[in-house]
């Protein structure tokens, strides 16, 4: 493990329990005010787009828009041009493997070589590095490669089921997938956002996941409603 807490010792460190994007097993989160600059082409529209947004913030209310959360005093103690400078320049350097994600005032970076990372925050203001999330112990980075959820302790079941953002046809049809669920309550689980969702009058569902034990299960929820289910992880408990 990388000393993370010699560049930031305020840096929490999370055990990470899936992959993200299905793809990636570190990610590292920096304090970066103005990230969204760094989409711009070049340095010089970088720089002048910094200017603008200090200048409208002060003059202007934006009310629930997120660029209200910043006002000008805010950009002008805390975004750090050269700061923004690195990131615009990571974005194209080809030989970095690596996603960038902005969600202002965070920078998240996503890799799978946890070396890139340190490397990284160690030339883009090492002091501004809020969260490091990495896998807890070398069985759990090979179970995640494999493509499993680590588990907590407290769940006692098997799979972790997706499930996207969906439509029922009608109250009758919400009803058939509510009644087979609860048809096998013995070996699943059902979150509290879903149970609330399968107990109230909407027919538009914004997503969420289960718990079950057997995906055979599953097969009449995937010929019934067969664009429901997102994806199905198999949940693994480390035995350290």
């Amino acid at each position: 493990m990388l000393f993370w807490t010699k560049l930031n010792p305020t840096v929490s460190i999370v055990p990470v329990k899936k992959l993200f994007y299905k793809q990636y097993l570190y990610k590292m989160m920096i304090y970066c005010p103005a990230g969204r600059t760094i989409y711009h082409h070049n340095e010089q529209e970088l720089e002048q787009n910094l200017l603008v947004r200090i200048e409208m913030s002060r003059r202007y209310n934006f009310g629930g828009s997120w660029f209200s959360h910043y006002d000008s005093e805010t950009l002008r103690k805390f975004s750090s041009l050269q700061q923004l400078k690195y990131f615009h320049n990571l974005r194209f350097n080809k030989n970095k493997q690596i996603k960038i994600r902005i969600e202002e005032p965070y920078i998240s970076i996503y890799s799978n070589d946890e070396k890139e990372l340190f490397d990284i925050c160690q030339e883009a203001s090492p002091d501004r590095l809020i969260k490091v999330y990495r896998p807890e112990t070398a069985e759990a980075e090979q179970s995640l490669l494999n493509g499993d959820i680590i588990a907590s302790k407290l769940i006692d079941f098997k799979l972790k089921v997706y499930l996207k953002p969906y439509k029922f046809e009608s109250y009758s049809s919400k009803k058939t997938f509510k009644h087979h669920l609860e048809n096998l309550e013995t070996s699943n689980r059902l979150t509290k956002k879903l149970s609330s969702f399968l107990n109230s009058d909407r027919l538009f569902f914004t997503g969420g996941y289960f718990y079950c034990d057997d995906e055979d299960s599953l097969f009449f929820v995937k010929l019934a409603f067969p664009n429901l289910i997102s994806s199905i992880f198999k949940l693994r408990r480390l035995t350290s």
